[in-house]
């Protein structure tokens, strides 16, 4: 699940319930995106992406206590939607789900990542919206 470091489970789960694909392969995937200005350096980039995933491990945990087979992916890139896009190119998934947070009147104006990945992705998405 990209961009949203600390997913709503509840929603998540209610999600997977919903599929009721029992004998898939659930990847949570989460990219960092990393400003022009970032260096790349493999030493600041691995912190940040040891950190990201040391956050989002407990919601793995839980969903495979749950019974969910459950992988974990943190990736870094300067774009959010090449990194998506770059994934879903090199592996092959069923489905995105992807936990969108809801947008104010400024929102309006601009693309947001949802928007840009409906552009490009054939791929369906299941678009989950959060407080």
């Amino acid at each position: 699940m990209p961009v949203v470091l600390e997913p709503d489970a509840g929603l998540l789960i209610r999600a997977l319930r919903l599929l009721a694909w029992s004998d898939c392969e659930y990847v949570l995937f989460h990219v960092i995106e990393l400003p022009v200005s970032t260096a790349t350096y493999r030493e600041t980039v691995g912190y940040l992406v040891a950190d990201s995933y040391k956050k989002l491990e407990s919601l793995r945990n839980w969903l495979m206590n749950e019974g969910y087979d459950v992988a974990l992916k943190v990736v870094a890139a300067r774009d959010v939607v090449a990194g998506i896009l770059e994934e879903l190119d090199r592996n092959h998934y069923s489905l995105v789900l992807l936990q969108r947070k809801k947008r104010g009147r400024l929102g309006l104006l601009s693309k947001s990542t949802t928007q840009r990945l409906l552009k490009r992705l054939a791929t369906p998405i299941l678009i989950m919206p959060i407080d």
